[in-house]
């Protein structure tokens, strides 16, 4: 039983004592990278709860897309989420209702229209835990069609990334607690006839409040497109602020990069 507290003074701390048995298999947000008091058959002592690294913290995605004349396009998604990026799918399979988990997977994506027409999940217990996730999705004029050409952004599932606002008064240093791994990679087969008239440039950053590259290809009716963005966790002076806030303002508009393709 882990009983974690906050300070809120120097002679106060607020506890939070649940009597939650804590397992290796449900190491989360909550309970992770906390002071906490362990209480066993010799007594009581003050502990450091794991701490998930940037390895463990990792959601891996595998997109499998096809397009039409229309610009409708069928998905298949297969994430792999790992440590803490598996807290969210292991909610939406141990907590949520069927028709809850349906209803939160047709909002999560910033998407206009689409819909989640399969959802199946597998959950791996251990130090790291981790969960398999399977969609299937329909997303109706995906694709901007005008006259011989069309418009795709190949990035379709991995934009959750938010602008940072600009502080040039900012006094405090810039925390991040955790860190995470995100690597997303898409196939999406395009109608016959088409061929790349305009190609995003590609983009690859390595700073000290994280790292991002992502690459463009078309080949054989394929858009080809990997992604791979690093948040690292630490303490940063307010004067590097935005620093992080042009690093993240880069990521936002690479992720919204579009490639447009003409019909020969």
């Amino acid at each position: 039983h882990v009983i974690s507290w906050v300070p809120l003074g120097k002679d106060t701390m607020w506890l939070e004592c649940t009597s939650q048995t804590v397992s290796p298999g449900y190491m989360g947000k909550f309970t992770g990278h906390r002071k906490a008091i362990l209480i066993d058959e010799n007594g009581a002592k003050i502990v450091n709860t794991p701490v998930y690294n940037i390895s463990d913290n990792t959601l891996k995605r595998i997109v499998s897309a096809e397009t039409d004349e229309q610009g409708n396009m069928v998905a298949a998604i297969n994430n792999h989420y790992s440590g803490l990026q598996q807290d969210l799918p292991h909610s939406l399979l141990n907590d949520a209702t069927k028709e809850e988990r349906e209803k939160y997977l047709n909002s999560m994506f910033n998407l206009p229209t689409y819909k989640v027409m399969e959802n199946n999940y597998a959950e791996q217990k251990g130090i790291v835990p981790s969960m398999d996730e399977k969609l299937r999705i329909q997303l109706d004029n995906y694709a901007t069609i005008t006259g011989k050409r069309m418009f795709i952004a190949p990035n379709l599932f991995g934009t959750g990334t938010d602008k940072l606002q600009e502080d040039t008064a900012r006094k405090y240093d810039y925390i991040v607690k955790d860190a995470y791994r995100y690597i997303d990679s898409a196939e999406i087969k395009i109608p016959a006839g088409y061929k790349p008239e305009s190609m995003p440039k590609d983009v690859a950053l390595d700073t000290k409040f994280g790292k991002y590259n992502c690459t463009f290809a078309v080949k054989n009716d394929k858009v080809i497109y990997s992604r791979l963005l690093e948040q690292y966790s630490g303490r940063f002076p307010a004067k590097e602020y935005n620093d992080a806030v042009k690093f993240y303002s880069q990521v936002f508009k690479a992720d919204r990069s579009k490639i447009v393709l003409v019909k020969e």
